[in-house]
């Protein structure tokens, strides 16, 4: 099967004159964008949980969640950039790439219209459909490359729902592999890694042990 993806490619001028080039690849079997903000340095991997937008807006194709507000870069990514930069610039480092890798390929303006998607696909084709057939291989090749992986995707995945149980020991399998570089900004009561634009407190820090 020949695999479908929406490439979206722009630059994106922050405050103090300074520019970053954001690549944004949405495919049928992963989900993924990288922002380049240095020729070198850290690269870090952020995993989240789906790409946010409407599929179909008034007709028009959305390649980016805020592509209708001319915003190319949304309130997840600047605030990820903004907290990880201010962390790693303390280490007296920079910021080589910051790569996301979303756990679902669906694309939804909110999580509670994604579980609704879940809950709504009773087969294991279409629940793979929703999280990509080639996630786990994009995030175990991401993990190997990154020097840092923030686990930043937030409440809300119905992970005891009958056909998710394997996807979550298979990631639960894979994030133990490189537990030594994995991150996050805190948990919510269920457990799961604080969203970038929660507004809980935020701090970024070594997870302990994957829940």
């Amino acid at each position: 099967m020949t695999d479908t993806c929406e490439t979206n490619e722009h630059r994106w001028l922050r405050k103090y004159g300074m520019n970053v080039n954001v690549e944004e690849v949405i495919c049928s079997d992963y989900s993924k964008s990288v922002i380049r903000r240095h020729d070198s340095g850290i690269q870090i991997l952020s995993i989240g949980m789906n790409p946010r937008g409407l599929e179909n807006y008034k007709g028009l194709e959305i390649k980016n969640a805020n592509e209708k507000l001319n915003n190319p870069l949304e309130t997840t990514r600047r605030t990820e950039l903004y907290k990880l930069e201010e962390k790693i610039e303390e280490k007296n480092h920079q910021i080589k790439t910051l790569t996301k890798i979303n756990l679902f390929v669906k694309r939804t303006p909110t999580t509670n219209i994604l579980v609704k998607h879940i809950k709504a696909s009773m087969t294991e084709p279409k629940v793979n459909g929703l999280i990509g057939s080639k996630t786990l291989s994009q995030l175990k090749s991401a993990m190997k490359e990154a020097d840092y992986v923030l686990l930043d995707w937030g409440a809300g995945v119905p992970w005891n729902y009958g056909k998710l149980k394997e996807y979550k020991n298979d990631l639960k399998d894979l994030l133990n592999k490189y537990e030594d570089k994995l991150y996050w900004f805190g948990y919510n009561n269920d457990g799961s890694p604080i969203h970038p634009a929660s507004r809980k407190k935020r701090h970024f820090r070594k997870l302990i042990k994957v829940i």
